[in-house]
């Protein structure tokens, strides 16, 4: 075209048209070509399932500082909007849409529940204002219709309430959740603190009839509108306040296929209610209780009506008004246990006992008396006694011993000697106590350990390590054994079949 605004026929307003249109196409073939560009570079070969999952990434990264930060809000990650095609990749992803924090404007809440399509949804309830709200406060009605709009596509549910509203998490489940069921939830989570400490604990009820894993932290229950058979995993963390057993027992009622539980509280009383209906929890696997008296966790355990190979792991106080000896509690587990291992520090000693199946009984013993206790003298130390633990029926071949300070010689002969099938031997301890192992292990005639292999040892003190390994030759019906110290050397009997120790540092 002749763009001479003299020629016959062309306007200035002609012209000036053809010239805008020249410039758009110009613009768009400029752009075409650094999109060609782009696709030509690494991060323009991405798939689209890649730049999804690097766009989780990213939004996992924003949630953490999020949660972190002091302001509260929806933020969208930068890299949703690094280019056009990333931009229609996380618009179409609808797992990165499905994550919807509440209360949130509504405008924005329409929108994430378009872009999610018909994903399983994760909601998060946050009701945090430290001022007391009125009941014509809006935030509230906002949270509440919201997570009434999407309870049959709700997968995770996260409470956390910490507001001093005067009427609690729980009018606001009763009002906003009622009785509607929950269908697909699979995860519940609900932090929540009462409103003052006269307040009666409250009870949340929501229809889960699809529950696996229930998480709680506050002093409140959590009871189903209706046994929940699928539910796996209950872990309760009463944050600093007591722990009722009649509470905990309710609540357990409603799960008869636990699988895991772990409960963080301190007790009410000094003892679990005779009144508490036994449990019958068969699937029961794992069971972790603390912190707590000896005698609740002994009166716990026989009332749960779990399986033999249940692992058991618990805090102690340092005494315990029921006399409960650490060494008759652990003691009918040493017949089915094939390691036991004492790790000692300043303020607890840890005593675990695992067998060959995976049952663990871990015991950490905490230096701590209950603040609360009238009378701490009316308290009897629970402290383990090696030599009552040996003379119950045991079928350990490894030991663990990790301490400053080991029992007396007599009474390591007299626990050794109780455990005749140990084969492995592993201490860390200083050298003074390990002065008392070997003088132990060299008792005569009487032979400690016959069937000891491995003697593994470390100085803590000097950081020194050293393996010792045993290698057996001939009958030891009678024989005595040669010990080569590493600090005076190698010493043999006159006659006789020996058994040799080498050392290796």
């Amino acid at each position: 075209m002749n763009l001479d605004p003299h020629h016959p026929g062309n306007t200035t307003e002609s012209v000036r048209r053809h010239l805008l249109e020249t410039e758009q196409r110009l613009i768009r073939a400029n752009f075409a070509v650094k999109r060609q560009l782009n696709i030509c570079t690494p991060i323009g070969r991405l798939t689209d399932e890649l730049i999804v999952e690097i766009l989780r990434y990213c939004k996992s990264l924003v949630d953490d500082d999020l949660s972190k930060s002091s302001r509260k809000g929806v933020r969208i990650p930068h890299a949703y909007l690094l280019c056009t095609r990333w931009r229609a990749v996380a618009t179409n992803a609808s797992c990165l849409w499905s994550e919807i924090s509440l209360p949130m404007p509504a405008n924005l809440f329409a929108l994430f529940l378009e872009r999610s399509k018909q994903s399983a949804l994760q909601i998060h309830v946050h009701v945090t204002n430290k001022e007391i709200l009125s009941d014509r406060d809006p935030t509230i009605g906002t949270a509440g219709n919201a997570l009434r709009q999407v309870i049959p596509r709700i997968s995770q549910l996260h409470l956390d309430w910490e507001s001093k509203h005067t009427r609690g998490l729980g009018d606001f489940l009763v009002q906003y959740a009622g009785e509607a069921e929950f269908s697909t939830l699979k995860t519940l989570h609900i932090r929540a603190t009462s409103a003052s400490w006269g307040r009666k604990e409250e009870i949340y009820t929501l229809n889960t009839p699809q529950l696996r894993t229930l998480v709680l932290a506050g002093p409140f229950q959590f009871a189903p509108s209706s046994p929940v058979e699928s539910l796996t995993t209950l872990r309760w963390n009463t944050n600093g306040n007591t722990l009722s057993f009649t509470t905990l027992f309710k609540m357990l009622s409603h799960f008869p296929s636990i699988e895991q539980c772990d409960v963080i509280g301190h007790p009410l009383t000094s003892a679990v209610a005779s009144g508490i209906p036994n449990l019958s929890l068969k699937n029961l696997k794992r069971f972790s209780l603390s912190i707590i008296y000896l005698s609740q966790l002994r009166d716990t355990i026989v009332r749960l009506g779990c399986p033999d190979s249940l692992s058991i792991s618990a805090k102690i106080y340092k005494a315990d008004p029921g006399a409960v000896a650490l060494a008759d509690f652990l003691g009918p587990y040493m017949s089915t246990s094939d390691e036991f291992k004492i790790v000692k520090r300043d303020d607890q000693a840890v005593y675990t006992l695992t067998s060959k199946t995976g049952r663990q009984i871990e015991i950490t013993h905490l230096n701590v008396i209950p603040f609360a206790w009238s009378d701490p003298a009316a308290l009897k130390l629970t402290a383990l006694n090696l030599p009552t633990l040996a003379s119950y029926p045991s079928n350990l071949s490894h030991i663990h011993l990790q301490t400053d300070s080991l029992p007396s010689t007599h009474d390591l002969i007299r626990s050794l000697n109780s455990w005749p099938l140990i084969s492995s031997l592993r201490v860390q301890t200083d050298e003074s106590n390990f002065e008392k192992l070997l003088a132990a292990l060299e008792n005569v005639p009487e032979l400690i350990c016959p069937l000891l292999k491995t003697l593994d040892c470390t100085d803590d003190k000097n950081m020194k390590a050293f393996t010792i390994r045993l290698n057996v030759f001939g009958s030891f019906d009678d024989e005595y054994w040669v010990l080569f110290k590493h600090h005076t050397g190698l010493q043999l009997p006159a006659s006789g079949p020996h058994r040799f120790i080498s050392c290796m540092w």
